[in-house]
């Protein structure tokens, strides 16, 4: 992935990095573009936290994946992996404003043994039940739904041609 490629994302980048500066705080932070599945692997072993805040998204795995580096994550309420943390108690929900992260990034700092060993559960998890071979049961088990005789769909043909369920 490219600045070329998606032009946004270089306007997102370059505004972020501007707040960083008026806020002064861009010395303590790192604006890495692209990274590939090894930085990415480094990047989670070295964080203390992983913040996941987008707003009206229907999944993500970048809590499960940083899961698997055995670290929590924060996620905005607003994404659909909120409902499996949160249900299973393997990492914090909060709404994506700036006061609401700043408590729970506190809440892992303050607590951050409880934290480690709810992020090696959630490593467990992720281990136990988000499996190539799980995926694959589900969605066949889908499609064997779908296309029993009984559950087909009959399209008939009305008098003007058209089609008619």
């Amino acid at each position: 992935m490219s600045f070329s490629t998606y032009p946004t994302l270089f306007w997102y980048w370059r505004e972020w990095k501007g707040i960083a500066e008026r806020l002064g705080v861009y010395q303590n932070m790192l604006f890495l573009g692209h990274v590939n599945s090894f930085q990415i692997r480094d990047l989670y072993k070295v964080c203390d936290v992983n913040l996941f805040l987008p707003i009206n998204q229907s999944w993500g795995f970048t809590p499960f994946e940083a899961l698997c580096a055995d670290k929590i994550s924060i996620v905005s309420d607003d994404c659909g992996a909120s409902e499996v943390l949160s249900k299973e108690e393997i990492g914090l929900v909060c709404q994506p404003t700036s006061e609401d992260l700043a408590e729970n990034i506190l809440k892992v700092h303050e607590k951050s043994a409880f934290y480690k060993e709810a992020a090696t559960m959630g490593h467990r998890y992720v281990s136990k039940h988000l499996t190539w071979e799980r995926y694959s049961e589900a969605f066949l088990m889908v499609v064997r739904k779908v296309t029993e005789p009984s559950q087909r769909i009959v399209v008939e043909e009305g008098a003007g041609g058209e089609r008619i369920p």
